[in-house]
């Protein structure tokens, strides 16, 4: 019988050990999955603002006459998330830059790249100082 009770106790103490384990994994698996989605919003953040401001910058090429630049900014993929009502595009002109901004649970994560367009040349633009990821971006000069 005192074979009986052992082997009960190590039972227990064996199904402890493997309840904590899996409940340690299952801890660092959300810091991970919560990490890799800001890693891959930021990416996706400055390859956007990093292209904006390459619209505005090789628009230089053309300042000489009239334009009209299109682009349809594309929404942010983020893993576990089906929709992006928090993503949003700023374009400033002190300082020049695109900023991108996304809002994950609470946390604001940013990229922004620079304008390098001279201020009379980028004040004869007409452009939306707001919108958000997925709408149009129209860029003009009359």
């Amino acid at each position: 019988m005192n074979d009986r009770g052992q082997f009960s106790v190590d039972l227990l103490l064996a199904v402890g050990a493997v309840f904590t384990f899996i409940i340690a994994l299952q801890g660092i698996a959300a810091t991970m999955g919560s990490t890799q989605a800001e890693h891959s919003i930021i990416i996706q953040e400055s390859e956007l603002s990093l292209k904006i401001a390459s619209l505005f910058n090789e628009s230089r090429i053309l300042q000489e006459g009239k334009f009209k630049i299109e682009y349809a900014t594309p929404n942010l993929k983020v893993p576990g998330k089906n929709n992006q009502p928090n993503c949003s595009i700023r374009i400033e002109t002190n300082p020049k830059q695109v900023v991108v901004a996304y809002d994950l649970d609470g946390q604001n994560l940013e990229a922004s790249s620079q304008i390098v367009l001279t201020e009379d040349i980028l004040n004869q633009m007409i452009f939306p100082e707001n919108l958000n990821c997925g709408e149009k971006l129209t860029i003009e000069k009359r």
